[in-house]
């Protein structure tokens, strides 16, 4: 059975009808479109950094990487 595409997973749909759809549905939705270069990192790697214990500083925004060993995500267990 085919499923449905959302408005946002439709190719054709551009952000102003996104916008349209959503306010038709009572949701209020403000957005802004950044042009930003794609980054060649991956989470593999970030994790690969983490788990041979490695600097990710240059991967990801310091909040990002602060969050990772304050809850020690990515670790490999002690042996």
């Amino acid at each position: 059975m085919p499923v449905a595409a959302t408005p946002a997973a439709t190719p054709a749909a551009t952000p102003a009808a996104t916008v349209q759809i959503l306010q038709s549905q009572g949701i209020d939705i403000r957005w802004q479109q950044l042009n930003l270069s794609p980054l060649d990192i991956s989470s593999s790697q970030i994790r690969q950094g983490v788990g041979d214990r490695l600097s990710i500083h240059t991967l990801v925004p310091d909040a990002v990487r602060e969050y990772i060993e304050e809850k020690q995500l990515y670790q490999c267990p002690n042996p």
